[in-house]
């Protein structure tokens, strides 16, 4: 297999684990959600996360590479565990940065793609991730801005990493460490 499809099969394989974890993240936020239209919104989201990992999943087969192995491993399922805990609109945030990241990754992944129907499916998908961080970006409730809301804000945002940072590194040490996987 040449070097281009390898990192052709890897890109999908990515993406794939990507969509997947995102589309549990909406349904984890939908379940939690108590207003009836912003849930509805977030398993709208969810949908279409599952319906671009079917995508990635159905170009990977044709690439003939493996299906992916299920990403909600025991640190996933922490993060967001620690999402839902921080509320939608923290949640909303952090996941609106990861929407915009993936349309970019799609743009780096275009000069993977030979076919042109795969290439139309990347500009899709990329578009659709697009919409995704503008709708996502509406939901988020407008908070006046003041000093006080913004570094309010930030220091929110530090927190989450910092405590993903932890539960990684811990996750890390007691693997490393020959504890069987969780």
């Amino acid at each position: 297999m040449d070097e281009s499809k390898s990192k052709l099969i890897e890109a999908m394989r990515d993406n794939w684990r990507r969509e997947v974890l995102g589309a549990r993240a909406y349904r984890a936020l939908a379940a939690r959600e108590k207003d009836k239209k912003r849930r509805g919104i977030l398993i709208r989201l969810a949908e279409g996360e599952e319906a671009h990992a079917e995508r990635w999943e159905k170009r990977l087969l044709e690439l003939g590479g493996d299906l992916p192995v299920d990403p909600d491993t025991l640190n996933e399922r922490l993060r967001r565990w620690l999402l839902v805990q921080l509320g939608t609109e923290t949640a909303l945030k952090r996941i609106e940065s990861k929407e915009d990241h993936d349309a970019s990754v799609y743009e780096e992944q275009l000069s993977l793609e030979e076919h042109e129907e795969g290439r139309r499916a990347i500009v899709e998908v990329q578009k659709e991730e697009q919409v995704h961080g503008r709708v996502l970006q509406s939901m988020s409730e407008p908070a006046p801005v003041t000093g006080r809301n913004w570094f309010a804000s930030g220091m929110e945002m530090t927190i989450v990493g910092v405590v993903e940072a932890a539960i990684t590194y811990f996750l890390g040490v007691l693997l490393s460490s020959g504890h069987p996987t969780l």
